[in-house]
């Protein structure tokens, strides 16, 4: 039995490179999948979506499948109650299934989404760059630590500031030289958004609160990394999961896109 289903997941993976007949299109989406709160279900954490087929990675450390399925909302809800296939294990920037195979979660190790995932960590994937590491805003955190965004702008987190005894060192020229780059890519990026009609503003806590339109409040820790990196900047409108913002290639048109520019 243990053979069988590792031979499963192997087809799902690799199906695609030989399936033509059940290509997905354009139009593949999740629309009609919304995952009802149900005692002692689990729910899908992440899911990959191949020419192969579909592997939901639930939060119970279980692994279900659908070969050859196409991405509808139907099959995405079946997967959540199928009977498991594997199991798996989280690293920071991919997954482990069963003893040996791995998933990556970003593009070339950091910076965006890899393609086949669809959901990640329980959000549909509408922009590779949306933000990865957060949490559901569940009151627990004193609200003096936490700064609430409530309309569409552009939020960046100031650096932390040092101080050297010696600042001709090279660990204060390092620091200098990295603060000058800073504030030429930061000026830059600002502008852009001001550009598109974006207003700025800036990180004055850890904590940043987004309202999104599915009722739910998400809490980001500005000193954890986002898509396997650490971050500076991030990109919200009102209502949506917001978007990591590389201020050396701040990817401006994905930006207007997610804007609605």
């Amino acid at each position: 039995m243990k053979k069988f289903l590792l031979l499963l997941t192997a087809v799902i993976l690799c199906i695609g490179c030989q399936n033509t007949e059940n290509k997905q299109t354009a139009t593949d989406s999740l629309s009609g999948f919304v995952q009802e709160e149900k005692l002692n279900e689990p729910k899908i954490k992440y899911l990959s979506a191949t020419n192969g087929g579909l592997l939901a990675f639930l939060d119970n450390g279980n692994v279900t499948a659908c070969p050859r399925c196409d991405l509808t909302g139907g099959n995405v809800k079946n997967l959540v109650s199928a009977k498991p296939d594997n199991t798996y294990r989280e690293f920071p920037s991919f997954l482990l299934l069963g003893q040996s195979d791995t998933l990556q979660l970003f593009e070339n190790g950091y910076g965006a989404i890899a393609n086949d995932w669809k959901i990640f960590n329980h959000c549909e994937v509408d922009f590779k760059e949306m933000v990865t590491n957060y949490r559901i805003n569940d009151n627990a955190l004193n609200r003096d630590s936490v700064q609430v965004i409530d309309e569409t702008c552009f939020v960046h987190f100031p650096p932390e500031t040092k101080t050297f005894a010696d600042e001709n060192s090279p660990e204060a020229e390092a620091y200098f030289t990295a603060m000058d780059d800073w504030s030429y890519y930061m000026n830059e990026t600002n502008q852009n958004f001001a550009k598109a009609g974006v207003k700025s503003v800036a990180a004055e806590k850890r904590f940043l609160l987004f309202k999104r339109d599915t009722n739910e409040e998400i809490l980001v820790d500005t000193k954890d990394t986002q898509l396997g990196m650490k971050i500076s900047a991030l990109v919200y409108r009102k209502g949506k999961m917001p978007l990591v913002v590389n201020l050396v290639d701040n990817k401006m048109e994905i930006c207007k896109k997610y804007l609605g520019k």
